[in-house]
């Protein structure tokens, strides 16, 4: 009995607990989620390096610490894309620690625990979590570094957390570039918190640069070893670079030596605009209550510092950390907003801002439930509350997938939502009389609304269907007001709480909904696990290791333990164009050296053929088609083979 009292209140046995849960999730979804496009070339680029080569300068790829870590990986566990994703679930993982260690060091357990299960358990980033890509690792190291900054803040004594957050960052940097953003958001929080004292900014700022510049010099070092200061000031290497490379990109015309490189300028011809905004309105809807708890937060901070001035200073100096997590996102929004608009967006970019969102989400519903006398068995509502949700997402899921949550849906899931909630909140204490009323009122509202939302649909634009939708919402909430019987002067606070919680749940029943109906094994992906495993056992069984092949998605000679053609790990990288003299080269080793294989994936043929036209050519008068696979992809997958080899082997 003391054990179990003693686990009962012990913190970090119920986090153990989520972890645990959020990694069987995962589990399950690592091996049936469909291959992502960017995993064979990331796998690749470990491969490449375990053969001795090394990271961008022996071939194009992504960062070097991220390269050796897959490639640490794949040595210590074996060579196959199972054994790679336990790298991204693994970070998944890391960063939920994280998320749980910087909002208890910022706030409270309860802002901690509920921050750490919304990360864990939300459709979007459980979907992520499984594939191969550079954010998760980056988004761990760069939590780990705000760690560091917020612990010694909290303390203001020794500078060597200061020091290690950012080291973080460098080795953040050396996985994906964008966490740069983390120096310009402790640069500002730091200008911001020290605005009267110099010599402490100073010091603290120049901490945080003196870690990052000690991992920098020691990558420096490790690539002099192979080649020289011009060719490492001039790579990604340097982090100047970057600075560098981007300005150059804003003030000068793109792609002059490339062809098609360019759509008249500044943007790469990567993907259309049309798909750009579709992936930022998806990523929207499918994480709508992140904004939602982003905005209200504005709101909570306002009453906290104008209204609630009798604060003690502790507790304002918590809140006073929300600058830190606004300055977070939106260093890092500024990023994505500058590399959306130079080549396009991808839904997975979002994870990098998924900590700070889910900690200010966090904040912002503890805080609220607390002024409002609800947050007595606060973990038990957010439990009964993460069960409902779940069975929304998998109603639409698993039985009604195939209708897709229009703008219909939409406002009718914020619309029950609403007065759901308001028959939880309000009906138990009016009269007989009057909840029949509201009950009334409630179901023609809403029938009214489902038949003005649906004849109008795509008859009007959107934008006017969203007005009267607010109207329609305005007056469900008048409603609810009017038949609840709030005192205008003493219940003002409980409309307030009303509205909040109402906005928060809507927005949450909504995102998992619009994410149950879309999202499923194969979104945002491309093969099936049982498409990759049948060509790759076909070139296996038909070729020796040293057999090089051509395609689009690489995962096909990652798994069949075949090499690249040339070594291009990253051949996704030409779809916006390809250099002339790159051109050249990879034609002319194709005419006299061709591979063994070419695969034709979809991504092969935006790639190499769309920009080389003679390769085609070359394909159908030295490869037989030996393979086609239909089911199972989002693109045929045809496998060709070299004809002089085919005879020799028959």
């Amino acid at each position: 009995m003391y054990l179990i009292k003693r686990l009962k209140t012990n913190d970090y046995f119920w986090l153990a607990l989520m972890l645990a849960s959020g990694f069987l999730l995962r589990l399950w979804l690592m091996e049936r989620r469909w291959i992502n496009p960017d995993e064979g070339a990331h796998l690749m680029d470990g491969r490449l390096a375990l053969d001795g080569l090394v990271p961008g300068l022996d071939f194009d790829s992504r960062q070097p610490l991220y390269v050796y870590i897959i490639a640490l990986v794949l040595k210590v566990f074996g060579i196959s894309y199972g054994v790679g994703r336990f790298i991204p679930v693994t970070a998944s993982l890391g960063i939920a620690l994280f998320v749980f260690l910087i909002a208890r060091k910022m706030f409270d357990r309860r802002v901690a625990f509920l921050a750490t299960g919304i990360y864990l358990f939300t459709p979007f980033s459980v979907l992520w979590s499984v594939i191969v890509h550079t954010q998760p690792v980056s988004v761990l190291l760069n939590c780990a570094g705000m760690y560091c900054v917020v612990s010694y803040v909290r303390s203001e004594k020794s500078l060597f957390p200061l020091v290690l957050a950012g080291a973080f960052f460098s080795l953040a940097y050396y996985v994906r570039e964008s966490a740069l953003a983390m120096l310009v958001a402790t640069f500002l929080y730091f200008l911001i918190y020290y605005r009267n004292r110099l010599l402490d900014f100073v010091k603290s700022y120049g901490a945080v640069l003196s870690g990052f510049l000690i991992v920098c010099a020691f990558m420096w070092l490790y690539y002099m070893q192979f080649t020289s200061v011009s060719w490492i000031w001039d790579s990604s290497v340097n982090p100047l670079y970057l600075v560098k490379k981007s300005l150059s990109n804003i003030f000068t015309s793109v792609g002059a030596s490339a062809h098609s490189a360019s759509e008249g300028g500044f943007r790469l011809n990567d993907q259309p605009w049309s798909s750009t905004l579709s992936e930022v309105f998806a990523t929207v809807f499918f994480n709508s209550f992140l904004y939602v708890g982003f905005f209200l937060s504005v709101f909570v901070l306002g009453y906290v510092f104008f209204v609630k001035r009798e604060e003690n200073g502790a507790f304002k100096k918590s809140v006073s950390f929300t600058g830190l997590l606004y300055l977070w996102f939106l260093t890092l929004s500024v990023f994505y907003l500058y590399w959306l608009l130079y080549r396009g967006f991808f839904m997975q970019y979002f994870e990098e801002l998924l900590p700070p969102l889910v900690i200010l989400l966090a904040f912002v519903i503890v805080y609220g439930l607390s002024e409002l006398g609800l947050s007595d068995k606060l973990s038990g509502r957010v439990f009964i509350t993460g069960l409902v949700l779940a069975s929304v997402f998998l109603v639409h899921n698993r039985f009604i997938g195939g209708i897709r949550v229009n703008s219909i849906f939409m406002g009718l899931y914020v619309l029950a939502t609403v007065l759901s909630l308001s028959v939880i909140w309000f009906f138990p204490r009016l009269s007989l009389r009057r909840r029949l009323y509201a009950f009334l009122f409630y179901v023609g509202l809403y029938v009214f609304s489902f038949f003005v939302l649906s004849r109008t649909y795509g008859k009007i634009p959107d934008p006017v269907r969203g007005l009267f939708f607010v109207a329609l919402l305005f007056i469900a909430y008048l409603g609810v007001f009017l038949f609840s019987r709030i005192d205008l002067k003493k219940g003002v606070m409980e409309g307030f709480g009303f509205v909040l919680v109402s906005a928060v749940l809507s927005s949450f029943a909504l995102s998992f909904a619009i994410s149950g109906s879309s999202m499923h094994l194969g979104y945002a992906s491309t093969w099936s696990p049982e498409v990759v495993k049948e060509v790759s056992g076909y070139m296996r069984s038909s070729s020796d290791s040293d057999a090089r092949v051509m395609s689009g998605g690489v995962i096909w000679e990652f798994e069949s333990g075949r090499r690249p053609f040339m070594n291009l790990s990253h051949p996704t990288a030409f779809r916006p164009g390809i250099p002339v003299e790159e051109a050249q080269r990879i034609k002319h080793n194709f005419q006299k050296n061709p591979p063994r294989f070419v695969i034709l994936d979809g991504y092969t043929e935006q790639t190499y053929i769309r920009h080389i036209k003679e390769l085609e050519v070359i394909i159908d008068s030295k490869y037989v088609n030996k393979k086609n696979i239909e089911n199972g992809c989002r693109y045929p997958v045809r496998v060709y083979e070299l004809v002089d080899e085919t005879r020799v082997r028959e």
